[in-house]
């Protein structure tokens, strides 16, 4: 994923960001940290796509055998006015959360798909082609695991929801 960010030091209570403030009421110390991710023009993200990908690297000799962005990317950049009639490539949605197979890699997509629906994506793992894409009925909250029960193999995940759901998947 990329994503720039300036990272700093303030006393507790005077950082800009909501998530140091919480952290701030816990602090024993005399400073907290405080990020800060810079914006690009217009509100653009400041560095070029994808933001998020999967990346397959050959072990052996370091080499890079197939990178995809991993989703169309925020709504907030697709859908810009600066970049309104442009074709954009997928963008790709942050971190996913990946499952490793023989033949297969399954990414629970950290961001919604084109329809903004949570998703399951199965790619080919030699290739990184999509062969499926599972609508799921929450956001993943981490990575997917894979078990056989009586010769038949499952792709398992939790979701968000109120409660958290457990979705298991029968694969053919």
């Amino acid at each position: 994923m990329t994503s720039p960010s300036l990272s700093g030091l303030v006393f507790p209570g005077e950082s800009p960001n909501p998530r140091n403030v919480r952290e701030a009421a816990y602090a024993t110390l005399d400073y907290v940290r405080a990020v800060r991710r810079p914006g690009g023009p217009e509100g653009l993200p400041l560095v070029k796509p994808p933001y998020g990908r999967i990346t397959a690297i050959d072990l052996n000799g370091g080499e890079i055998l197939w990178q995809r962005a991993n989703g169309p990317g925020a709504p907030g950049v697709r859908e810009h006015p600066a970049l309104e009639g442009l074709d954009l490539p997928p963008l790709g949605s942050g971190r996913d959360h990946v499952l490793i197979a023989k033949t297969l890699l399954f990414s629970a997509q950290a961001g919604p798909n084109e329809d903004g629906d949570p998703v399951l994506v199965a790619r080919d793992k030699a290739t990184g082609e999509v062969l499926a894409e599972i609508p799921l009925p929450g956001r993943t909250l981490g990575a997917p695991v894979t078990y056989l029960h009586d010769g038949v193999q499952y792709v398992a995940l939790t979701v968000r929801g109120n409660p958290p759901e457990l979705v298991a998947l029968r694969l053919p």
